[in-house]
């Protein structure tokens, strides 16, 4: 099984009999579309908005993009900060919600949204670490108050995350 298929199966199963080898569970192809946002207990659907995504992991990071994009947000992808800054300075328009991975080469997920903040102001940050909620909090590496995803997750756990933090009041 390739790499992409194994971080496919880790964030949301096998989708099909030929992906897993065997056939789907019952239930399943609800499960699917719900995720995908139809049916019963669907995620939320983005409006366009302008999504920034810093991530070390290059499949991890392509997925997070599928993800995103087939949900309706428009993504703009960097592997880390320094690249993420260009990308945002060079960018014409609103970026709404950084989705940031925590510890990243050069410079962490904190000091990326601190000086995003600085020419974005309004920008609404994501969290997402392989780490525990506490263990990261303890160290410091970004504000308790944050909104944060622990890794792995479901797309449907993304989209209603990154939905929650795009609508909480300010």
């Amino acid at each position: 099984m390739s790499e992409r298929k194994r971080v496919r199966a880790g964030l949301h199963g096998p989708a099909t009999r030929a992906e897993s080898g065997k056939a789907p569970e019952a239930g399943a192809s609800r499960a699917g579309e719900a995720a995908r946002g139809r049916g019963p207990g669907a995620a939320p659907e983005g409006a366009g908005e302008t999504i920034l995504l810093a991530e070390d992991e290059a499949v991890i990071r392509s997925l997070l993009v599928e993800i995103l994009e087939r949900a309706g947000y428009r993504v703009l992808t960097t592997s880390g900060g320094p690249e993420a800054l260009s990308i945002a300075a060079a960018h014409r328009g609103d970026i709404r919600l950084l989705v940031t991975d925590v510890v990243m080469p050069g410079m962490d997920g904190r000091e990326l949204a601190e000086q995003l903040a600085e020419v974005f102001s309004g920008v609404r940050v994501l969290f997402i670490s392989g780490y525990a909620t506490d263990e990261v909090s303890r160290r410091g590496v970004f504000p308790a108050d944050s909104a944060f995803l622990r890794k792995p997750f479901s797309p449907r756990d993304l989209l209603r995350k990154v939905r929650e933090v795009l609508d909480a009041p300010r």
